[in-house]
């Protein structure tokens, strides 16, 4: 096997190849900031009067949640209507969670039967259901749109609907909203490189002028630098220590100089957050009420993000003792245009679950607040198999600081020529689609407004909040 040395690769050569590291999404926040530092000086700061600890914790249910499937019409009118709709798709409705005070003007809903645990929590008060959010630019209607009005980049579209809910804007967005609050709460943070920390997959949502997102996977092993701690690089054992040697080493050329600085982070951030899990008594089993439910995460992915978390907030001293924390999870298998995810739901179902008995047993449940997104709802009617990309849908949000067991948003029946339905085109025959009554920033904002930051932070970072009423939807 061919032995390499730091003197055989050049910075150069390095940096040209930088993305094949996986390190180039981590720089966009760095280079960013080369043209925004001064506009990031002029931000207002929300960390003057912070001293205790908060974290937000963002699960994204990737691909669209079916939100009829998860949250289903319960009175007798719309579920049947529903099931005429959806045939062969739709659990009985004797077999439905019910939930408590779920029912507006005669409308009612319950529990996709695979989501026990969250029905428990809600009926508990610890988990509020959001329904109808999604992304808009300001108020819409369905007339308004059949008379013109523009649908926001978001509706129906995977790629600007994730940007849409994450960072406010389209595809290719830099910076999301987590970010930016968390920009403002940089003095309150010491410095520390686990202010914004994304388990597996990068999302602009954690990335901000000021705030850089760091990447893990569920191991502690950075996913910035893909190749640093491999066996084997370039296939030399000794490429992993080349390579670090190479990313240590500085340069006059400012550019290269922060590109190497930021790796060199990145590397000894991995080293921290190892040392920090190794020091976690996180357990992998969660016990209710004398029973043994489960080893969470295994084949579950969400559950394997959730307990990276919840080690990182165990250990959180070790991480530099940051006051204000946003994580960032991301778990798959919602686009169902072929098809109903039972499993997905069962997992989403026991891994949030898991992860607010752990808060409970790290007595924080009432610091640490987890909410779900998603790019979208999905469609009234099957497309024979699965249903297809819609525009409004359902959330969650769940913790000991939660208005829980209440669902927030209008509920909408399901006839599709009804105000809250529209197809392409302005068509009711069509597979149509709910429109959002409540928006993302509207959402984002009351988050935001728990997390701690002011009605003036508030406003530059949700710049169309102002359009809707109530800005804060009371959930927490």
């Amino acid at each position: 096997m061919t032995s390499l040395d730091s003197r055989s690769v050049t910075r150069r050569r390095l940096l040209k190849h930088m993305a094949g590291l996986g390190l180039g999404r981590s720089l966009m926040p760095l280079t960013a900031q080369l043209g925004a530092v001064a506009a990031a000086m002029t931000a207002t700061q929300s960390a003057a009067a912070v001293n205790d600890y908060k974290a937000l914790v963002c699960v994204y249910l990737d691909g669209g949640l079916d939100h009829l499937d998860a949250l289903v019409p319960y009175d007798t009118t719309n579920y049947n209507r529903l099931a005429s709709f959806r045939a062969g798709m739709m659990a009985p409705r004797d077999a439905l969670l019910t939930l408590n005070g779920a029912t507006q003007g005669g409308l009612s809903v319950a529990m996709n039967p695979e989501l026990p645990r969250l029905r428990a929590l809600y009926n508990s008060g610890r988990l509020a259901v959001v329904t109808g959010v999604g992304s808009l630019l300001q108020p819409t209607t369905k007339a308004g749109l059949r008379s013109g009005q523009a649908y926001p980049p978001g509706a129906g579209s995977h790629n600007d609907g994730n940007a849409m809910f994450h960072t406010l804007g389209i595809e290719g967005t830099q910076y999301g909203w987590g970010g930016k609050v968390l920009d403002m709460f940089e003095s309150a943070n010491s410095g520390s490189l686990f202010t914004s920390l994304s388990i597996g997959r990068y999302n602009a949502f954690g990335s901000g002028l000021k705030t850089q997102q760091f990447q893990s996977n569920e191991l502690a092993q950075a996913e910035n630098i893909a190749l640093l701690g491999a066996s084997s690089v370039f296939t030399s054992s000794q490429g992993s220590s080349a390579l670090n040697a190479v990313l240590r080493q500085s340069s006059s050329n400012l550019l290269e100089d922060a590109v190497l600085g930021t790796a060199q982070r990145v590397m000894d951030g991995s080293t921290q957050l190892a040392q920090a899990f190794a020091a976690s008594s996180v357990p992998d089993v969660f016990v209710r009420d004398g029973t043994d439910i489960g080893r969470y995460y295994g084949d579950n992915s969400l559950g394997k993000q959730l307990r990276t978390v919840a080690r990182a907030i165990q250990q959180r001293s070790m991480l530099g003792n940051p006051k204000r924390q946003i994580f960032f999870c991301d778990f798959g298998g919602f686009d169902t245009h072929g098809g109903t995810p039972t499993d997905r739901l069962r997992f989403v179902d026991r891994a949030l679950d898991w992860f607010h008995g752990e808060m409970v047993r790290q007595g924080l449940t009432n610091q640490v607040t987890l909410f779900t997104t998603t790019e979208f709802g999905r469609t009234l009617k099957s497309n024979g198999d699965g249903t297809d990309h819609g525009w409004g849908g359902v959330t969650w949000v769940l913790g000991g600081a939660v208005k829980g067991g209440n669902v927030y948003g209008s509920l909408v029946d399901t006839d599709p020529k009804s105000a809250a339905w529209i197809g392409h085109a302005g068509s009711d025959d069509a597979n149509v689609f709910q429109i959002p009554t409540l928006s993302t920033e509207q959402y984002g904002a009351s988050l935001a407004s728990w997390f701690g930051l002011s009605a003036a932070d508030i406003a530059t970072v949700f710049p169309n909040l102002n359009r809707f009423s109530p800005t804060l939807l009371g959930f927490v």
